[in-house]
């Protein structure tokens, strides 16, 4: 998760100064614009604002993380001031009827007001927040019981001049200075954040504290990071253990992630982090990246590694675009392999390759004809997943590909549902997508499955891959996309090298953890353009990995293919590149992520996006146009070569073969981007 300089300003599209540049036709003062919306998606439709109520009338969107980061706090205005008056309005502007509506419909327990989508004209965002001045979103409108527009800021700020309106001691001309005084000094903080200027940053958080008290909450976390750079640990702690029982739980949440951020020479109060967020998950903050992440990272370091991976594996759940999800997935891989106390077990060898499969005790079978025993001479290839697991959603489709071209060359496929108990719901995820998931499909109950595969593996996380060869015993285990068909052959074909494979799968247990850490560190290299630091990770990587670990060594081979392709080295990154593709030519996933780093790089050249066709196209063809990523990346390639009918007509295909909402919504926010002639984000 990426940290910003205050809570306030993470949480804001624009600085507020620049919400306040233009001269509005629409000013605090001014009679209310009418409520012209296309669909209520929840709560009672309203046609017009009550005499005698007060209205917090929310302008967002499903693709805006700070708009989604602000939604618990507009929750918890409307049960503490329902009584009072208020009512909550959300609105989605820029954004689709049906995303919306489906986006409403997962968070269900999360709304307790209503929800609307503008309309087709975009009355809303024209009549609101354009004539207002108002660019960026989130952004709350305050009406008052005349129907009269008393206050517009960001939703953090707006509970000083809610509770005043409600109170009927609002005074607008006071509150336009505290507002004008609270950005000077918002510009102010910046710049001593930005110098490190500890001491500085503290008097001036006193100054906003003063100019704005209601607003003090906001910079409550800002406080603990000051304090923790001056050395001031104690006085950290104490601070947070204060001002947590009154805090909303999104700002108990970033009080407990600053805490983890203490100097190293400090030792974390690891018990402290966990309270805090405990705090905030009770008060509704199940659902906030924020308190998730700290929660996983306080039991890493205290070498709780189960309860870790839980944490981990919520965070992927969420439907939240401020996830960066892949470096959730970088947390998890780097616990694979380890006991809850953080390493290995010494009294019991973990179950790996070479070792005789366990036996198969499903619960019930959900699809396909039940499996009873491991036969021998068939092959049998087990993908441990669960419908709340993105990365396990995501590589259905590769799950799909290797059934589909290996059914009849005695694998057999079995998608083992482990870690969830709704019946129901996974039934409704496999139904869904029925012509995509065709294979057997096993539900566990109690560990039974999971334990003696999973747990005797090591295996903490998923989505796992075990491989069972035709002798019954274990032949491999990782990753399912690092599952090469060249694997499952020589397993079918009894020519896999399964001494080496047990030697490795050893050696991998070993290194993960430091590859990682060298990995986590080469993307911020690349970015900031340091290309010293960066060679010398990739160095470092490569005198992890055995020079004849295949896998491993195919994962380096494109790192030093996006290293590059950064650099500008077209020659060399195409060179690379077309070897890349004839060694690995039968794993469409080699071909698509050289699309990826392509299509994704800061400025590719036209040499660079033309060898990106080649790889698209092999990558399409092995997956039979049917890969929801393949076609994503491919629509992301047509769109930076010029062709945006073409771009637009692959997202609209990515979407159809989307295999789960969460894939869905991101392909539909994609094709969004592509018809408005913007590249997505």
């Amino acid at each position: 998760m990426n940290t910003t300089r205050t809570l306030l300003t993470s949480l804001l599209l624009a600085p507020l100064a620049a919400l306040h540049a233009a001269e509005p036709q629409l000013k605090v003062g001014d009679p209310a614009p009418p409520l012209k919306v296309s669909q209520w998606a929840a709560g009672t439709p309203i046609g017009s604002f009550e005499t005698g109520r007060v209205y917090v009338v929310e302008f967002w969107a499903t693709w805006c993380a700070p708009c989604i980061a602000a939604m618990p706090h507009l929750a918890e205005l409307q049960r503490k001031h329902e009584k009072g008056g208020l009512t909550v309005i959300a609105v989605a502007v820029k954004d689709e009827a049906k995303a919306v509506k489906d986006f409403v419909a997962k968070r269900a327990s999360d709304w307790n007001h209503p929800v609307a989508t503008d309309d087709a004209e975009g009355f809303m965002a024209k009549h609101w927040l354009d004539k207002s001045g108002r660019e960026g979103i989130p952004q709350t409108f305050l009406v008052d019981r005349k129907g009269s527009i008393a206050w517009v800021g960001h939703p953090m700020r707006v509970d000083g001049p809610l509770a005043a309106v409600l109170a009927g001691t609002f005074d607008p001309a006071r509150q336009q200075q505290v507002d004008a005084a609270f950005a000077e000094l918002d510009v102010k903080l910046g710049e001593a954040l930005r110098t490190s200027r500890w001491r500085e940053v503290l008097a001036v958080l006193d100054e906003m504290n003063r100019a704005d008290p209601a607003s003090a909450p906001l910079n409550y976390a800002t406080k603990v990071k000051a304090l923790l750079q001056l050395g001031e640990q104690q006085d950290a702690q104490r601070f947070a253990k204060e001002v947590a029982p009154t805090a909303s739980e999104s700002i108990v949440a970033h009080l407990a992630s600053e805490l983890l951020k203490a100097p190293e020479k400090h030792p974390i109060d690891h018990e402290l982090v966990i309270s805090l967020v405990q705090q905030a998950i009770k008060s509704g903050g199940a659902r906030n990246p924020v308190a998730l992440s700290a929660l996983a990272r306080a039991y890493e370091g205290q070498g709780k590694v189960a309860d870790a991976t839980r944490a981990w594996q919520q965070m992927l759940a969420l439907d939240d675009p401020s996830i960066d999800k892949d470096n959730v997935r970088k947390r998890l891989a780097s616990l694979t392999g380890k006991s809850s106390a953080g390493t290995p077990p010494a009294t019991k060898a973990l179950l790996g390759p070479g070792d005789p499969a366990p036996a198969l005790k499903a619960h019930s079978w959900i699809q396909g004809e039940p499996v009873q025993t491991l036969e021998k001479g068939k092959a049998y290839l087990l993908d441990f997943w669960a419908t709340w697991c993105g990365p396990c959603v995501a590589s259905i489709p590769h799950i799909e590909h290797l059934h589909q071209k290996y059914k009849d060359q005695g694998l057999v496929v079995i998608g083992q549902n482990v870690w969830e108990d709704d019946t129901g719901k996974i039934r409704a995820f496999v139904e869904k997508v029925a012509n995509k998931m065709t294979y057997r499909i096993a539900l566990d109950s109690q560990e039974a499955v999971a334990k003696p595969w999973l747990r005797a593996a090591g295996q903490n996380g998923i989505p796992v891959v075990i491989l069972v060869g035709k002798d019954g015993n274990i032949a491999w285990i990782d990753h399912p996309e690092g599952l090469s068909e060249t694997v499952v052959e020589q397993v079918l074909a009894g020519t896999f090298d399964l001494a080496k494979e047990k030697r490795l799968h050893q050696v991998r247990g070993k290194i993960s953890g430091a590859y990682y850490e060298a990995f986590g560190k080469f993307q911020p290299a690349i970015k900031a353009r340091n290309w010293a630091d960066a060679h010398a990770l990739l160095d470092q990587m490569n005198s992890i990995v055995p020079a004849d670990d295949t896998e491993w060594r195919a994962v380096i081979r494109k790192q030093q293919f996006t290293l590059l392709v950064a650099k500008g080295e077209d020659n060399e990154a195409i060179k690379l590149g077309e070897s890349i593709l004839t060694d690995e030519k039968q794993n469409s996933g080699s071909a698509n992520s050289l699309v990826w780093i392509i299509v994704h790089a800061e400025n590719p050249s036209p040499a660079l996006l033309k060898f990106a066709e080649t790889c698209a196209k092999q990558a399409n063809e092995a997956t039979r146009g049917n890969h929801p990523r393949v076609l994503e990346h491919l629509a992301r390639l047509h769109f930076r070569q010029g062709n945006r009918r073409e771009a637009i007509q692959r997202q609209e295909q990515a979407i159809d073969r989307a295999t789960s909402p969460d894939e869905e919504k991101r392909l539909r926010d994609g094709l969004v981007a592509y018809k408005a002639g913007k590249l997505p984000e």
